[in-house]
C-alpha cells in the first residue's frame, strides 16, 4: 500500500510503481534491534540508493507542482472546486511557501525559484509522511484482516453492518465517492479498528525530558525527566490490566458500551496516535483509510494466516546473508510465537508481524 505524496496517480492497484518498490525495500532492511539487519554490511548502500531514488522522485514533484502553482498565482487563475487538484503533503507544503513568498516579494514573478534549502528540508519530511502514513497503516490493516480470522463472529456482524449501510451486495466505492460520511455510520467497523489498534499499535513514541517534571513510580520513586527521554511504549499501556477490562482480549464492544461500563476504554489510556501537542497529524487519514479498506474488502474475501505452510516450508530462512550465518554455524533462530501467537509484532519499520503475515486470500461465495 502507498499513496502518493503529490498528485501523481501511482497505479498501484495494477501493478507496483517503482516509488513503491524503493520504500519497501528500504524498509526491508530497517530495524531498530535486529543486529542481523544492524551489522549487515550491505545495509547502508541498500538504504541510500532506494533513499535518493525516493529523494530524486519527491523533488520532481516538488518542482513539478511549485511551477504549476506559481503559474497559477501570477495569472490570478481561479480554479474551479471541483477541478482543483487534491490538497496533497506537497501542495499543502508549497501552498504556505508561495503565500510567505508573496507577502515578502509583493507579487509571485515569473523569475522565481524554488528554495533549494526549502526543497531539501521538504523532500526529507515528505520522504517521512511516506513512511509514517503508509507503512504503519498497512500494518494496522493487515492486523484488522488477522482479528477479523481469529474472530469470525466479529467478522460477520461487520459484514451485515456493511449490508445495512450499502445495501446486500452494494456497491460500498461509488457510494462512499458520493456521501463520505457514510463512514461514519459504521460504528461497528470502527470498533473493530479502535480494538485492532488498541492490540497492535504500529508505533510507540518518545517525549523530551523537561527540567522540574518528574515521574513517579509505582513504589513512589521519583525520577527526574531532565537530560532524558521518555519512551512511551503504547502496546503495554493498551493491555494493562491495571486500566483495562479484560485487557488481552479481542473486544470491538468496548468501544460502543456508555461511559461507567466496565469495558469502557479508561481517559488516556488509549494512544495509537499518542497525545498531546505531539499526536499524529495524519490520524483521521490514517483511520479512515483503515476503515474504508475493511468496507471494500471484508464482504468480498476472508483472509487467513498461512504460518503452518510458511514453517512448513522453511521459507524465512533462505536469504544469501543467512545461509551465509548457517554455514559459520552461527544461525539464530528465529521466534515463533510470543505469548502464543505466531503473528507477533516486531521492530521491523511500523510493527510489521513476523515473517511479513504469509496468508491465504480467498473469495467470498456470494
Amino acid at each position: 500500500m502507498l499513496i502518493s505524496p503529490s498528485d501523481t496517480d501511482l497505479d498501484n492497484q495494477r501493478s507496483e510503481h517503482y516509488i513503491s518498490h524503493a520504500l519497501n525495500a528500504a524498509l526491508r532492511w530497517h530495524s531498530f534491534w535486529d543486529p542481523l539487519i544492524l551489522l549487515n554490511p550491505l545495509r547502508i548502500p541498500i538504504q541510500w540508493y532506494y533513499g535518493r531514488i525516493l529523494s530524486k522522485f519527491i523533488d520532481q514533484e516538488l518542482q513539478k507542482r511549485f511551477k504549476e502553482m506559481k503559474n497559477e498565482r501570477a495569472i490570478g487563475k481561479d480554479i474551479p472546486r471541483r477541478q482543483k487538484k487534491v490538497k496533497s503533503v506537497i501542495a499543502l507544503a508549497l501552498d504556505d511557501y508561495l503565500t510567505r513568498k508573496h507577502k515578502t516579494d509583493k507579487q509571485v514573478s515569473d523569475d522565481i525559484e524554488l528554495d533549494r534549502n526549502f526543497a531539501r528540508i521538504a523532500t526529507n519530511q515528505i520522504r517521512l509522511f511516506l513512511f509514517a502514513g503508509n507503512d504503519t497503516t498497512a500494518t494496522a490493516i493487515v492486523y484488522a484482516f488477522h482479528m477479523m480470522s481469529r474472530h469470525p463472529e466479529d467478522l460477520l456482524k461487520m459484514r451485515e453492518e456493511h449490508d445495512a449501510v450499502f445495501g446486500p451486495g452494494g456497491e460500498a466505492g461509488g457510494a462512499l465517492r458520493d456521501h463520505p460520511a457514510l463512514v461514519n455510520r459504521c460504528r461497528y467497523t470502527i470498533a473493530i479498528v479502535k480494538e485492532t489498534l488498541r492490540l497492535y499499535p504500529p508505533a510507540s513514541s518518545i517525549k523530551e525530558g523537561i527540567p522540574g517534571v518528574s515521574l513517579i513510580d509505582r513504589k513512589g520513586t521519583v525520577i527526574p525527566t531532565e537530560h532524558l527521554n521518555a519512551a512511551i511504549m503504547h502496546r503495554h499501556i493498551h493491555i494493562n490490566p491495571r486500566l483495562w477490562a479484560r485487557p488481552l482480549e479481542f473486544l470491538p464492544e468496548r468501544w460502543l458500551v456508555e461511559k461507567g461500563h466496565e469495558l469502557y476504554p479508561p481517559h488516556g489510556g488509549y494512544r495509537p496516535f499518542e497525545l498531546g501537542s505531539r499526536n499524529c497529524v495524519g490520524q483521521t487519514l490514517a483511520f479512515n483509510e483503515i476503515c474504508v479498506a475493511l468496507i471494500m474488502t471484508a464482504r468480498r474475501f476472508f483472509i487467513t494466516s498461512a504460518y503452518d505452510e510458511w514453517d512448513a516450508a522453511d521459507l524465512g530462512g533462505h536469504g544469501l546473508f543467512s545461509k551465509m550465518l548457517k554455514g559459520l554455524g552461527l544461525e539464530r533462530k528465529g521466534c515463533k510465537t510470543v505469548r502464543g501467537e505466531r503473528a507477533y509484532q516486531t521492530s521491523r519499520s511500523g510493527a510489521h508481524p513476523a515473517d511479513g503475515y504469509p496468508c491465504r486470500v480467498s473469495l467470498v461465495k456470494s
